[in-house]
């Protein structure tokens, strides 16, 4: 019977409409894709450009956000998830190519309709069908078909669109953050801007201690270096409702101002204004001088150890722990605060949080290597002074193993066992221990046994018999073996090691020999041995006799 295996023009029909639906399934995606970028770009340059220059309220930033994100979803379902979902069969994509080529007929579409109906004809006539009706869409370039010319207008279309938004960003870049964050948080304060842009604002939100000074200064990137005047809005201070007065710019970087009080006794607000540009509002609330008064710890040891967690009270401050140990520190001070900082040597710093009283702060960390920390609380600053407390991160040491039996290098015949005895140790407890062995030759060593579970993983006594088969060795050869222990080490973050610790034994030979020869060998050294013995022995004799005839010569001279 004749299958569609046998009809090669209709998958070459097949390959060629193929590659004109990833064609057109490419294209679809990629005018998607320019669609949605102009269609992005120009929602969000003029959304921005109301927002930016009509300065609206909260209802009419609302209904922009509102407006912008019902056309961005519709964007991205119609010119995005429709292209990528678009997946026409072969009998749509024929009748396509035959609409935008006359001249294929109806060649493709039949091949494809005569090929899936071919078990009802006969072989012959559907294989003659199939390659009259392919043949006519021999020599006709279906990419033809395709046209590109939409795909690009659209492409053109996202590059103008882009480009005028680029613009917009680069010369009014201020404008256009403070217009896109005003739509994005209708119902919130959103500071306008000007002509110039605050760098950074000290101290920001922050609690002061009571009765010392306070200077609050600002830094804006100046354009040009043109001069501008500054003011503050303060509230709250000294009674007043609100009360505006002028910063002081700097002499000599008139990009710098400041505004200073001799004394904070009251908590308040205040925003900066210049050149146009309105800073958020900051708030500084007021704390009395607090004092650590005890620190007290609790070591959580890494979960490998198995230890139970280590309180230690009024400790000073000195950290002392194995690495991957998680610390739990609570600071002990004299007034309540809302909160502190330990900042580390290293330079992370980490944030207390207070208890209920105020009167406690309690931070988490882990250690993982050797470093110093202080803690900051209430109105202390990060610049002022402070006690250096040290972290001391211990190494976790590695395993100790040894064989106690034979210890030594051994001679074995084939078929002999070599037995061997192990005993390893751990403070921690031991992952892993493995016999190895490695015969002359061999690339690699082999594990002979590995032991993953102990009765008191901490000190383990293990013995495995070495069988010196026939069928693996051969006489002459020597065998080296040796095991290593592992523990539990675990990998603690940052750079901590990442593997357990390993300990290796010395390593010792079995020499593999015939007892046979071996024995016969051993006789016949020792029986070269008593010849040589006879031959001195001899020896000796003759010089004695030698020399007692020379002593009886001369006494009868």
């Amino acid at each position: 019977m004749t299958t569609l295996s046998n009809y090669r023009p209709y998958y070459e029909v097949l390959a060629r409409v193929d590659r004109v639906r990833s064609r057109l399934r490419s294209l679809a995606m990629l005018e998607g894709l320019f669609m949605f970028v102009t269609i992005l770009g120009g929602t969000l340059l003029l959304a921005t450009l109301a927002q930016g220059y009509l300065r609206f309220g909260t209802a009419g930033r609302l209904t922009l956000l509102m407006v912008g994100v019902g056309v961005l979803v519709g964007a991205f379902w119609r010119c995005i998830v429709v292209p990528m979902r678009y997946e026409p069969n072969d009998k749509e994509v024929a009748r396509f190519l035959e609409t935008r080529l006359p001249e294929l007929g109806n060649s493709l579409i039949n091949t494809i309709l005569l090929a899936e109906e071919a078990d009802r004809w006969s072989g012959v006539l559907v294989e003659r069908a199939i390659h009259e009706a392919a043949s006519g869409s021999r020599g006709v370039d279906l990419s033809a078909a395709i046209d590109e010319r939409r795909t690009k207008r659209w492409g053109l279309a996202a590059a103008g669109t882009v480009t005028l938004l680029a613009v917009f960003v680069v010369l009014a870049f201020g404008r256009f953050s403070s217009a896109g964050l005003q739509i994005l948080m209708p119902f919130s304060h959103v500071a306008s801007v000007g002509s110039v842009r605050f760098l950074s604002i000290t101290p920001g939100n922050a609690a002061w201690v009571k009765g010392e000074p306070l200077a609050i200064e600002a830094v804006i990137d100046a354009p040009q270096g043109k001069p501008y005047d500054g003011a503050i809005e303060l509230a709250g201070l000294a009674g007043s409702e609100t009360e505006n007065l002028a910063l002081q710019r700097s002499p000599e970087e008139p990009a710098r101002f400041t505004y200073r009080l001799p004394q904070v006794l009251e908590p308040f607000a205040y925003r900066l204004r210049v050149g146009g540009t309105e800073s958020r509002q900051f708030k500084i609330t007021l704390k009395e001088p607090p004092l650590i008064e005890q620190i007290d710890v609790l070591y959580r040891y890494p979960e490998y150890t198995g230890l139970e967690p280590q309180r230690v009270e009024n400790n000073g401050g000195e950290i002392r722990c194995l690495i991957g140990t998680t610390v739990e520190m609570t600071v002990h001070v004299s007034a309540p605060v809302e909160a502190g900082t330990v900042m580390f040597g290293s330079g992370p710093a980490q944030k207390c949080l207070a208890d209920t009283t105020g009167r406690a702060l309690a931070c988490r960390f882990t250690v993982l290597k050797d470093d110093t920390y202080e803690i900051h609380v209430g109105g202390q600053t990060p610049q002022g002074a402070a006690v250096v407390y040290p972290i001391k991160a211990l190494e976790d040491e590695p395993p100790v193993i040894q064989f106690t039996a034979p210890g030594r290098d051994v001679a074995a015949g084939l078929g002999d066992t070599v037995k061997t005895a192990l005993k390893a140790a751990d403070r921690y407890g031991l992952g892993e221990v493995r016999l190895l062995a490695q015969t002359d030759g061999q690339a690699e060593p082999q594990v002979l046994r590995s032991w993953k579970a102990f009765v008191d993983p901490k000190e383990v006594v293990l013995d495995h018999g070495l069988h010196m088969a026939a069928a693996r060795f051969r006489l002459g050869q020597t065998v080296t073996y040796w095991a290593e222990a592992y523990d539990r080490r675990t990998y603690q973050g940052g750079d901590s090691p990442r593997e357990p610790n390993r300990a290796t034994t010395a390593k010792f030979k079995i020499l593999l020999e015939d007892p046979q020869k071996a024995a016969e060998q051993k006789l016949e050294q020792l029986s070269r041995l008593f010849d040589r013995l006879r031959e001195i022995l001899k020896n000796q004799e003759d010089a004695r006799t030698a020399a007692l005839a020379a002593s009886r010569y001369g006494q009868a001279d």
